[in-house]
């Protein structure tokens, strides 16, 4: 999902670290995605409640991703091509801000739609399963 992003929004770039934006810089930055995307997820699991789980992914991936893209820029690790919409005020990317807490929201909801069944399924499916005699009986 963070590869076809990556892919999807590198010709809103000129540069990384003054080099072409190669298919490696791009799975590279995949990765990272991915590794951030799983410590957000891991801490919502751990720490937070059910119900605030995804609302979490999506305002802290947001919000890490806009501090990474304002240190990126400042420290010219990359820069935008005249294409990139910009948000107002902060100048950071549209695209960039939205990508880890769109991609981690959308991981958790697949996650908790299609992942594991659910708590209440696995108490109905243990309740209906038949046991096997004990042997000495």
């Amino acid at each position: 999902m963070n590869f076809l992003w990556e892919n999807l929004h590198a010709p809103l770039y000129i540069h990384y670290q003054g080099g072409a934006i190669t298919e490696i810089v791009l799975f590279h930055a995949a990765l990272f995605d991915a590794a951030v995307i799983t410590l957000f997820a891991a801490f919502a699991f751990l720490v937070l409640p059910r119900h605030f789980r995804q609302w979490f992914m999506l305002i802290a991936g947001i919000l890490f991703a806009i501090g990474l893209e304002i240190f990126a820029l400042k420290t010219g690790r990359w820069e935008y091509a005249a294409l990139m919409p910009l948000i107002p005020f902060i100048n950071v990317g549209l695209s960039p801000a939205l990508q880890l807490g769109l991609t981690g929201w959308l991981a958790l909801f697949l996650t908790n739609r299609y992942g594991t069944p659910r708590a209440s399924t696995r108490k109905k499916s243990l309740r209906t399963k038949k046991r096997a005699p004990h042997p000495l009986m």
